[in-house]
């Protein structure tokens, strides 16, 4: 006779004696340790943050009794660590991506209306309102804190802006053109309306007794 203790055991366990749950139950109370909520409240982060963490094997989960899931207390030492060096990378790119959109001299006397223009087009028009109000090159490299190669790039737009303008070339051919054909319908409409002329003469001395024709 088989003793229940021995049929509950081959219940639990397939073939070669490997069980068939999920995850062996702990030894400890599983209902001591703490559920997502309380987890993500310990490591000062979203409740979706613990999933993630869950899914990527950072935080070891089970099921108590009730089906309510429970956060390994040992694994939030390793989440805590893994959060932390994700908040370091973070810090780093975004220090990064700073310095490089705008690199500030600290001993420039720039004023603060031009502290935050980082733009190329910024400059370009802070150069030219310097060199409008009679500034020369180096003293407005000084006074806006500026790169002397952004003062020669400004100083060249300057000087195409300050040139006599000329319309392209395409643009004078096109005027041209319109011109030409302009001239061409109105010698067009000259000879048409000398023919209509000449026609109505003619009817007009058709009508007339050849003694009264005008001369």
């Amino acid at each position: 006779m088989t003793s229940p203790h021995r049929d509950s055991t081959e219940g639990r366990e397939g073939h070669a004696g490997v069980s068939l749950a999920a995850k062996p139950i702990p030894s400890r109370d599983i209902a001591a340790w703490p559920k997502r909520n309380d987890a993500a409240a310990e490591l000062g982060c979203s409740k979706s943050t613990v999933r993630r963490l869950e899914q990527r094997g950072v935080l070891e989960a089970e099921r108590d009794a009730e089906g309510t899931t429970r956060i390994r207390p040992e694994s939030l030492r390793r989440a805590r660590a893994e959060l932390a060096a994700m908040a370091s990378h973070a810090s780093a790119d975004r220090t990064l991506a700073q310095s490089r959109a705008s690199a500030p001299n600290p001993e420039a006397p720039t004023p603060s209306s031009l502290t935050n223009a980082t733009s190329a087009a910024s400059r370009e028009a802070e150069i030219f309102a310097a060199l409008s109000a009679g500034r020369s090159p180096i003293q407005v490299v000084i006074e806006l804190g500026v790169s002397s190669a952004d003062v020669a790039g400004a100083l060249r737009a300057w000087e195409q802006l300050m040139a006599p303008w000329e319309p392209p070339a395409s643009a004078v051919a096109a005027h041209v053109d319109a011109l030409t054909s302009f001239a061409r319908d109105l010698q067009a409409f000259a000879v048409s309306l000398d023919a209509r002329v000449s026609r109505l003469e003619a009817v007009l001395l058709r009508g007339v007794p050849e003694g009264d024709a005008p001369t």
